[in-house]
C-alpha cells in the first residue's frame, strides 16, 4: 500500500509539471492567476486569417526576445501534431524556450476569414496569456523569458514553400505598463525581421499598410518548413 501510495504521488507530481510546462489553466489550485496579474506590456489587434492554397499557415501576435518567445493567433495546418486539430483553423500557443526548443499548445477552433479581436499580455516573471474577443483563453510559462526585456511583433507564415497566406493584423495597440500615456496606436517596423532579410526581398511574404495595421501575404521560396526554417517562412513587424 505505502508503494502505491508513492506511485500515485510520482504520478501527480509528473502531471503537475507536464501541465504547468505546456499549458495551465487558472482553475488549478496550483496554477498561475494570470488574469490577476498587471501586464508589462501587451500588444492587440484585429486578427484574420483568410482561406489561402496550402498546407498551412498562421497569423499570430508574438511577445519575446532574439531567443526566446511566445506567440498566440491563428494556425492552419495539414500536418499539425493533434490530431483534433489537423487541417482546420485553431487558436494555439507556441511557446519558444529557446531556438532548439518549443512547446505547442491548441486551446479550441477558430475559423478563417474571420475577424477576433486578440490580445497577448506578458508578466515580467515570465507569464503570457491571451484574451479572444474580450475572453480569456489562456496562459503559458516561459522562464526564458523572465525579466527580460522583450518586444511585440505581429507576425504570419506559410507551412511550406508554395503555400500561401494572407494575414491582416488591423487596429494595432501596444501597452507599455511603464508608459501608459503611450498605449494607443503605435508604430512599427519592417526591419526587424522580413522573410529572413533587414529589408524586403522578392523571396519574401510581402508587407503592405492597412491604416493602424498591417496585411501580410503572398508565398515565400526557402527549403524545409516553418520549425525548420522560420526565418524564411516568416514576415513580421515589430511593433513599438
Amino acid at each position: 500500500m505505502k508503494g502505491m501510495k508513492k506511485s500515485v504521488c510520482l504520478i501527480l507530481a509528473f502531471a503537475l509539471v507536464l501541465t504547468s510546462a505546456l499549458f495551465v489553466l487558472p482553475t488549478k489550485a496550483w496554477a498561475v492567476d494570470y488574469q490577476s496579474l498587471a501586464p508589462t506590456c501587451a500588444i492587440e489587434a484585429d486578427v484574420t486569417l483568410k482561406t489561402t492554397p496550402g498546407s498551412g499557415s498562421h497569423a499570430k501576435l508574438v511577445v519575446g526576445t532574439a531567443t526566446a518567445a511566445v506567440s498566440f493567433g491563428i494556425q492552419y495546418d495539414t500536418a499539425c501534431g493533434q490530431a483534433e486539430y489537423r487541417g482546420v483553423p485553431a487558436f494555439m500557443f507556441e511557446n519558444v524556450l529557446s531556438p532548439s526548443s518549443q512547446d505547442y499548445s491548441w486551446v479550441g477552433r477558430a475559423a478563417r476569414d474571420k475577424t477576433f479581436r486578440i490580445r497577448l499580455c506578458y508578466q515580467k516573471k515570465g507569464y503570457v496569456w491571451a484574451y479572444v474577443d474580450g475572453n480569456y483563453i489562456g496562459g503559458v510559462t516561459n522562464k526564458s523569458l523572465k525579466g527580460k526585456a522583450v518586444t511585440m511583433r505581429a507576425e504570419a507564415a506559410v507551412r511550406v514553400q508554395g503555400d500561401k497566406v494572407d494575414a491582416s493584423f488591423a487596429d494595432i495597440v501596444p501597452y507599455w505598463k511603464s508608459a501608459p500615456e503611450k498605449s494607443e496606436h503605435g508604430g512599427w517596423a519592417y526591419n526587424a525581421w522580413y522573410g529572413g532579410k533587414r529589408k524586403p526581398n522578392k523571396k519574401a511574404l510581402k508587407i503592405q499598410d492597412i491604416g493602424y495595421g498591417v496585411r501580410i501575404f503572398g508565398t515565400a521560396k526557402f527549403g524545409g518548413d516553418w520549425d525548420s526554417n522560420p526565418t524564411k517562412a516568416t514576415s513580421l513587424i515589430q511593433v513599438y
